[in-house]
């Protein structure tokens, strides 16, 4: 018998014959290599959604400084704008 993911029904008895069945169904579809396969396109596309790693992005490497200070500001803007272009897929 083939593999029914409907089967058992839900609040059913369990009988020994038709979950045997159900494994054996399941064990036919794995080595017929049919078990759920995931196709190079869905591959491509569960990745598309996904953020890149920004491991190339190095940290500033230094303290904040105990005032206002218009430069040490402006490099942590433009170390988020590095972050931040680095997570986005091409």
């Amino acid at each position: 018998m083939a593999f029914d993911p409907a089967q058992p029904a839900n609040k059913s008895a369990l009988s020994s014959a038709l979950m045997r069945s159900q494994l054996t169904g399941l064990q036919a579809n794995i080595v017929a290599g049919t078990a759920d396969k995931v196709t190079q396109s869905q591959l491509s596309t569960a990745i598309s959604g996904t953020a890149v790693n920004p491991i190339n992005v190095q940290p500033l490497g230094q303290s904040a400084d105990g005032t206002y200070n218009p430069s040490q500001f402006q490099q942590y803007m433009d170390k988020l704008d590095e972050l931040i272009n680095a997570t986005k897929r091409p």
